[in-house]
Formats: C-alpha cells, sequence, structure tokens
C-alpha cells in the first residue's frame, strides 16, 4: 500500500477504536488503492465547495446516529439509488423559479432546481458500512468519509457536473406497486469523467448502463424499481439545455 495512504488509515484505524460497538463490527476500512479510484460522488440540491461530516437528517431509520459523516458513493448510479427521493422531488416539489428566493407556491418551500449537481470529492480513506449499518448498503456500495485527523475535518469538492429528471413515468403492475421510471439527463463538464454503473449483484455494466461516462451531455431510463438502465444516449449540448429549460430552469445559478 501507498506509505502515504498507510498513515491515513492508521489513523483511521486508531480513531475507530471508540466508535459505538455496532459501528465498528460493521465497517471497513478503505483506500483509493482498495477501491480503484481517487476520488468519490456524491449529488447534492446546491452547488458546495466543501462538505462537512454530519448526521444527515435523510438516513434511514436504522442507520447509525452517532458517526458524523459525508455520504458518497464510488459510481454515479449508486449516489441516485443513495438519494433515493429523486423522483418524489420531482413529482411534489416546485423548481425554484427565481435566483435567490424560496418559490411560496411549493409545497415544501427549499432550495430545491428541478435537480442536482454531482460533486467529486478526493479521499484518502474513508469507511465502507454494510447492510447493518445502511440497509441498502449493497446496492448503492455507499462510503462515509469521517473525520480523523486535522486534514479531514473538511472536504473540498468540485463540482463537475449535474443531473435532473425530464419525466417520471409509473407502469402499473397486477397485484404490485407501480413501477417507478425516470427519464433522467445528465451533463458532465469538459475534461471529466466518472464511473457510471452500479457494477455490483444489483446492476451491471452493458452497453445501455456504461461502466465510465465522459463530458458531454446524456440521457438515460432509469427503472427505480428493478435498477435498470434502459435507453442510454448521447444527446446535443442544445437538446439538453431545451429539456433543462422545461424541467429545471434555474439549475446552474448559484
Amino acid at each position: 500500500m501507498n506509505d502515504d495512504y498507510l498513515i491515513d488509515k492508521h489513523e483511521l484505524e486508531n480513531i475507530s477504536k471508540i466508535y459505538n460497538p455496532r459501528v465498528l463490527k460493521n465497517i471497513e476500512i478503505v483506500t483509493p488503492e482498495t477501491l480503484k479510484q481517487d476520488s468519490l460522488f456524491h449529488i447534492a440540491l446546491e452547488k458546495r465547495p466543501k462538505f462537512f461530516p454530519n448526521i444527515s437528517k435523510r438516513a434511514g431509520a436504522q442507520e447509525d446516529n452517532t458517526l458524523t459523516r459525508v455520504h458518497v458513493a464510488p459510481t454515479l448510479m449508486g449516489c441516485w439509488f443513495g438519494y433515493a427521493t429523486a423522483a418524489y422531488l420531482a413529482a411534489s416539489y416546485v423548481p425554484e423559479t427565481k435566483k435567490g428566493a424560496n418559490n411560496i407556491n411549493s409545497p415544501t418551500p427549499s432550495i430545491y432546481k428541478g435537480g442536482f449537481y454531482i460533486h467529486e470529492i478526493a479521499f484518502r480513506c474513508a469507511i465502507k458500512p454494510n447492510k447493518t449499518l445502511v440497509y441498502d448498503a449493497d446496492l448503492t456500495d455507499e462510503i462515509w468519509l469521517v473525520s480523523y485527523n486535522e486534514y479531514t475535518k473538511t472536504f473540498p469538492a468540485q463540482v463537475i457536473g449535474m443531473m435532473f429528471i425530464n419525466k417520471v413515468s409509473y407502469i402499473p403492475r397486477t397485484g404490485k406497486t407501480p413501477m417507478e421510471v425516470c427519464s433522467v439527463c445528465v451533463k458532465i463538464e469538459k475534461g471529466k469523467s466518472l464511473k457510471f454503473s452500479l457494477n455490483n449483484e444489483h446492476q451491471k455494466i452493458t452497453k445501455e448502463c456504461p461502466e465510465i461516462i465522459k463530458e458531454g451531455f446524456w440521457m438515460f431510463d432509469v427503472n427505480e424499481t428493478t435498477q435498470e438502465v434502459t435507453n442510454f444516449i448521447s444527446i446535443k449540448e442544445k437538446d439538453f439545455n431545451e429539456y433543462k429549460l422545461k424541467s429545471a430552469g434555474m439549475l446552474g445559478f448559484k
């Protein structure tokens, strides 16, 4: 292992000794070498220059509430499924229409602009929880960035793209709840790329669900029920902007 990563790992191992025993028994320490990538990803309603470890109000009912962390994932689809309520936001919230002001007509006034900013966060050492701590950990491959020395009190982030839902469809099924399918548009900034497919038991790499997406404009359908990605295509910037104007016009404003 890289000597620098080894130092960070030892520091995290030392501080983890004071963690709640339930947490300590159900985590694995990971580094860029073990994950084979030196940055992780997070989607958020706002652009953020840095993230502070905290206890999320959106965490699952059974998740640990003792360890402050930044929720990240190694793939864009991991971020998407980890967020969990993107389709609900698209169906229930009125995106903001004025820069710097909440929309009073929104069911719940918010900073929601119709989509998400994709953040890239470099890391040296992190924690990977299992299903005991995060019920869908096997789906999202969620990872926690935690503080373990003076350099990890905050985590600098760079916005490398944005994504929004263009359409939500519900497909009725006899004896079952409807399947929810989102048509999603993504922009990846020039010179950037990130892992896309979960590439685990829930979602494999295919032509329709590539391992990596690079700079450009993309559109695909994601089945929230089966985790299947279909109709993955490259689109023109003009078409992306037209879709964004209709669904997330303020996305991109500070």
